[in-house]
């Protein structure tokens, strides 16, 4: 029995020796965010074992506040690192050092701030998206160039976790062809466009795949000079040629399961940039001959320039 109890204080001896290690770990890298995974596992596996068989060391909640203080730190500088540095990649550091906090909390005593983060998250996470289009038709050798801006976030919900949404507006610009001395677009023709940001992972993605809902506006208001009078065509100019150009980026099953208001719209690959604050910019242009509804068969080409901007608040 005597022997028993020497072994279990000479193994207490020497848990309580190895916590010492971890201690000085912890004040050696203590708000290294490097060092902090490592050092928190490494403390959790030596402390459980001193505490099995009870050896003289802190209680548990001493080292979960340590760690708890810690990840709130490398919170604090990856988010940094997101908005200042534009390092996106720092958004997967961001999410798993969220998570952990819930359960440090809980251990220590500590205010949880989980939804203080994901709030601060989404606010780093935050773009204005711009883009502008340019169109050519044989028929009547028309131009037309609109331009358009709004804001695209990094967004919160518990159902639906993370996901990118956002919503601008769109004008047009300007319009020629041989008619257009006569009739010409009423301007700005000012339409709402909607856009999300889908299947994107700062962390693997190289590009960044930018839905929106449209190109054009839904209707066009053509305005006679000679008339002085206001009408809509039978048909939408813009989304008919980017209907026909550019079915290629056409997303005809829609971004989520079941949500009807996004089953139509154009899908774009963007290259993905990190560390700029351009996260991604591209211009598609197509050219083909289009089958026009009254006019019959004539050249057509558009182009469309988008560009992501980081502006996080």
């Amino acid at each position: 029995m005597g022997a028993d109890n020497d072994g279990i204080y000479y193994a207490q001896l020497l848990q309580e020796r190895a916590v010492k290690k971890v201690d000085k770990l912890i004040e050696t890298y203590k708000y290294d965010t490097q060092k902090l995974i490592p050092v928190y596992q490494a403390t959790s596996i030596i402390t459980k074992d001193a505490y099995l068989i009870g050896a003289d060391i802190p209680p548990a909640e001493h080292y979960l506040g340590i760690f708890y203080d810690w990840t709130i730190k490398a919170l604090d500088e990856e988010l940094r690192k997101i908005r200042e540095e534009h390092n996106y990649k720092a958004m997967g550091t961001v999410i798993a050092l969220i998570r952990d906090t819930a359960f440090l909390a809980s251990g220590s005593g500590h205010e949880d701030l989980t939804q203080e983060y994901l709030q601060k998250l989404t606010k780093a996470m935050s773009f204005t998206f711009n883009y502008d289009v340019s169109l050519f038709s044989g028929i009547a050798k028309q131009k037309m160039a609109l331009t358009g801006k709004g804001e695209i976030s990094l967004q919160y919900d518990p159902a639906r976790w993370l996901y990118y949404e956002g919503s601008g507006e769109g004008e047009y610009l300007s319009y020629s062809g041989s008619s257009s001395s006569v009739t010409t677009i009423d301007f700005p023709n000012a339409y709402p466009v909607k856009a999300r940001i889908v299947d994107f992972s700062p962390c693997t993605s190289q590009t960044v795949d930018l839905w929106v809902d449209t190109i054009g506006a839904e209707k066009e208001v053509w305005y006679n000079k000679l008339l002085d009078m206001r009408f809509d065509d039978n048909y939408n100019f813009v989304n008919f040629m980017a209907g026909k150009l550019f079915n290629e980026y056409k997303c005809q099953e829609g971004i989520d399961p079941g949500d009807s208001n996004m089953a139509e719209g154009y899908i774009f690959k963007l290259p993905f940039r990190n560390g700029n604050a351009i996260m991604a910019s591209e211009g598609f242009t197509r050219t083909d001959t289009i089958n026009y509804p009254e006019e019959g068969n004539a050249t057509g080409s558009i182009t469309y320039v988008i560009e992501i901007r980081h502006t996080p608040k």
